[in-house]
């Protein structure tokens, strides 16, 4: 049997594994770069197993700090950067190689990114309304904590330093990223973007917070 001719059984067999071991989720891909999560963005309802272990055997639980895992789906209906919301988390599809399992990221938190306008590029200050321009709202993604952060730019005896975190997004059409535009959190916090790295498995963005 050839790749070919494999992987339309491969796809059914995870969907059989889903439909078995797992739970129903809503299936949403993103028309816009603003809020994917929303109404007109679903496709459907479709039976998932997320599994830290690419066995599926549900004996592992999930790691500190590790958020990719390993879905079977059918993926006849399935496209990478696609969201799976349900009770157990939010997910979106990372990756879906030819023979390999279907990877997927957890999502923790929910982020727009803005680009700040010309002469608002102060990394220790956020923008001001009016001085910037949207480029992707409302996307959940992956954000745990990275380096250990840098000393703050006051260097005062009490300064904390200044905490680092990486973001794992999709990759959408219309939505670039580059270094020095901002990222908020749905809890207000903003975060300015140093390295955004496009990978196999959509954006790494390496952020330090925003110290007014």
């Amino acid at each position: 049997m050839d790749r070919v001719s494999a992987q339309p059984k491969l796809d059914r067999g995870y969907g059989k594994i889903a439909r078995k071991l797992g739970r129903t989720y809503a299936q949403y891909r993103a028309s816009t770069a603003f809020n994917p999560i929303s109404d007109q963005n679903k496709v459907g309802d479709l039976d998932c197993l997320f599994d830290p272990k690419s066995d599926f055997s549900v004996q592992r639980v999930a790691l500190h700090g590790k958020p990719i895992w390993f879905a079977a789906v059918d993926r006849t209906t399935v496209e990478v950067g696609d969201y799976f919301v349900g009770d157990n988390g939010t997910w979106f599809i990372a990756s879906m190689q030819d023979i390999a399992p279907t990877m997927a990221v957890k999502c923790n938190a929910v982020a727009s990114i803005y680009r700040p306008g010309s002469g608002q590029h102060d990394p220790y200050y956020p923008a001001t309304e009016g001085t910037h321009t949207d480029t992707l709202t409302g996307w959940p993604v992956s954000f745990l904590e990275g380096t250990k952060g840098e000393r703050s730019v006051l260097n005062g005896p009490l300064d904390t330093r200044v905490p680092w975190f990486d973001v794992l997004m999709p990759v959408f059409n219309t939505g670039d990223v580059r270094t020095h535009d901002r990222l908020r959190l749905d809890d207000g916090t903003e975060w300015v973007i140093s390295s955004p790295e496009l990978t196999e498995l959509g954006w790494r963005l390496t952020c330090g917070l925003v110290t007014p």
